[in-house]
């Protein structure tokens, strides 16, 4: 991604996955273990742009934080209910 800034990393490992029935090789997931919160944001947010509509061996790349099932219920319950609660007020708020 040719960050502009150094990263540390303090672990990096890859992701065994099941072959379907016909052996074709799938892309194996890396996991990576970053020694500072900040450098994960820095990298998603970098991600987002730079990732965006980009190809690899017609392969759409993609970075995510690896979450639980439980925090991601959470997220989706807060998208649906909190943020447009929030949306509405600001826009009261600037009227």
């Amino acid at each position: 991604m040719n960050l502009e800034r150094e990263v540390e990393v303090m672990r990096a490992h890859r992701t065994n996955i099941k072959q379907d029935a016909n052996n074709s090789p799938k892309p194996r997931p890396i996991h990576v273990y970053l020694l500072r919160y900040t450098d994960r944001v820095f990298i998603l947010k970098s991600a987002a742009s730079k990732l965006k509509d980009n190809k690899y061996k017609n392969t759409q790349l993609f970075i995510s934080d690896d979450v639980s099932r439980a925090v991601r219920k959470e997220r989706a319950k807060l998208r649906k209910d909190y943020l447009p609660a929030v949306k509405a007020k600001t826009n009261r708020l600037k009227r």
